[in-house]
């Protein structure tokens, strides 16, 4: 018996030492896809999917480095998307690896198409991560996107998200989005996806070209501008400047921004620069439609004053304050109004009206694309301004 138990354990053992990685690939046979552009062509039913992949050489510095681009694009063809992205094995030497994707861009008349599709293989695709940030190529296609190099940043999928995080950051019209956070939207019935558009700017026939960065101003650049407005899965709708950065109010995605106001009768006559902000959301339901009520609460700093006003007079501060104030709510209902016309409730008011009474929600969840652009949205903003900077009163030469 004992012998018998001996075998057994060796036999164990050398199972369970044998397994290994089974499914270990090394990394010189990987192709590391660090971006990814899908467009729908004018053939029906054709996708075309481009892959922006890191050169190893030139992020490493090795010798015969800076004969070519940090990075490469691949295009592919295929009828659906996983077809075409199999179908990169034609051209690549190695397996597209998509662990290391951060950036998901999308052509606009997909967009306009509709993207369930994409976040179905998303989410599906066990390599690809559904924290993978998706971006809108507003006016032009995926592939332009994708393919453009990019100044200070070696891989321009880098540049993208980290252009994306800081203009959110502090200029507030524009947000980051990931894949879980569209997904879960767009099943949702009582909001819609919205996400960040981006453009390509200069001159496009260079702009995948090394030369386009070799002066000291970039011919081609890739520039946020604007979000996408989505009903369900479809692009209905872009929303810029004051409207976008209403949408970020609403939403309680403010963190840092700049309002000009209303100074001394000059229209911008004073820069506030906003330091932190809350955003309360509530639904009232008394009769036959609900009401949504938005109260903000921003602080900031005087940052630039063009009007002669004493800032040391608690008097001026306050009309500041109430100019601020004024300018937020207007943003904000430019906002509510375009996403009213566009049926798009991208600010959640379904969600919020299911919090408040689950029963009612049931009763208009089905007709909500028909009700939203009928409900009353009341914004409450009472800002408040803590300093003034290193100057009362403002410099002006005699």
């Amino acid at each position: 018996m004992r012998q018998t138990g001996k075998a057994w354990l060796t036999i164990l053992l050398c199972v369970v030492l044998a397994t290994g990685c089974w499914d270990r690939r090394e990394i010189d046979e990987l192709t590391i896809v660090v971006a990814m552009g899908i467009d729908k062509t004018e053939e029906k039913g054709v996708y075309r999917t481009s892959f922006q992949f890191v050169n190893p050489r030139e992020i490493a510095g090795q010798e015969g480095a800076g004969r070519t681009t940090a990075t490469t694009v691949y295009v592919t063809t295929g009828s659906t998307l996983f077809e075409a992205i199999r179908s990169a094995s034609r051209i690549s030497p190695r397996r597209l690896y998509f662990g290391s994707t951060r950036v998901m861009v999308i052509g606009e008349s997909l967009a306009r198409e509709g993207i369930h599709e994409v976040f179905d293989l998303v989410h599906r695709n066990p390599e690809l991560r559904t924290t993978i940030q998706p971006i809108i190529a507003r006016g032009t296609s995926a592939e332009s996107i994708v393919s453009t190099v990019t100044p200070l940043t070696a891989v321009p999928a880098e540049k993208m998200r980290m252009s994306l995080q800081i203009t959110e950051r502090v200029w507030g019209e524009n947000l980051q989005v990931d894949s879980d956070e569209v997904v879960n939207v767009m099943v949702s019935a009582g909001s819609d996806p919205v996400i960040s558009g981006i453009r390509l700017t200069g001159d496009s026939e260079v702009s995948g070209m090394q030369e386009s960065i070799g002066s000291i101003q970039p011919r081609a650049r890739l520039e946020y501008g604007g979000l996408g407005l989505f009903r369900k899965d479809r692009l209905v709708r872009w929303v810029d400047h004051h409207a976008a950065r209403g949408v970020l109010w609403a939403m309680d995605r403010i963190t840092a921004t700049l309002v000009m106001v209303e100074c001394d009768q000059k229209p911008r006559g004073a820069g506030i620069s906003i330091i932190r902000n809350q955003t309360d959301m509530e639904a009232v339901l008394n009769g036959e439609k609900p009401e949504i009520r938005l109260s903000i609460r921003p602080t900031g700093l005087i940052g630039e004053v063009k009007c002669k006003v004493d800032l040391n007079d608690p008097k001026e501060i306050l009309k500041l304050e109430k100019a601020l104030s004024r300018a937020i709510k207007r943003e904000v209902m430019a906002a509510v109004e375009s996403a009213k016309k566009a049926k798009s409730d991208v600010f959640g008011f379904g969600d919020a009206v299911n919090r408040a009474d689950k029963k009612r929600w049931k009763k208009w969840k089905e007709k909500w694309d028909r009700i939203f652009p009928t409900i009353s949205v009341k914004v409450d903003v009472d800002s408040s301004i803590r300093r003034s900077g290193l100057r009362g009163e403002p410099f002006s030469p005699e």
